[in-house]
């Protein structure tokens, strides 16, 4: 009898498993969910702006990349070279650099490169560029969305970092 009851017992037991096993590998699970879509996201940049001394030196601008809610997406790191310029009342060159979104990890990598524009005065001007990702080493660099504002940097006071400030929008 206690054997009877121990053997009933076992095989209700392995049928409650083998049901409970059922309902799991039938249930769709987060992993098996497809990608999210890409959305679009955009915000508010912002930071310190230091132009070159001269032509053929390197100036660099640091700041974040905000969301619209003000979180940060993106810190942003960028080279500042100067062109010669043929007019004496104006500067201009290129912006080149990384933005780090904070993972840690080496890929995907974003990108942002474009121009600025300035008075030679007063260090007032603009800048406007593309971001880019480049998912793996020898993938493609694929140009997501764009960035964009005005910045001081006074000529006079060379050691004092100037500032800027602007919009941008990506399609992460």
């Amino acid at each position: 009898m206690t054997r009877n009851l121990l053997t009933r017992l076992g095989t209700g037991a392995a049928l409650t498993t083998a049901a409970t096993l059922a309902l799991f590998t039938f249930d769709a699970s987060p992993l098996d969910a497809a990608p999210a879509p890409p959305m679009q996201v955009l915000g508010a940049t912002f930071g310190l702006w230091d132009l070159p001394q001269d032509v053929g030196s390197l100036g660099v601008a640091s700041g974040t990349i905000a969301d619209a809610s003000g979180a940060t997406v993106f810190e942003l790191k960028v080279s500042l070279e100067e062109i010669q310029s043929p007019a004496l009342a104006l500067r201009f060159g290129t912006i080149d650099g990384l933005l780090d979104d904070g993972s840690g990890l080496a890929w995907p990598r974003y990108e942002v490169s474009g121009d600025w524009t300035a008075s030679s005065l007063i260090g007032r001007g603009s800048f406007k560029g593309t971001i880019s990702r480049q998912v793996s080493p020898h993938g493609p660099t694929i140009p997501i969305g764009t960035i964009g504002g005005r910045f001081r940097d006074f000529p006079l006071f060379p050691n004092q970092d100037g500032a800027f400030a602007g919009r941008w929008q990506a399609t992460l």
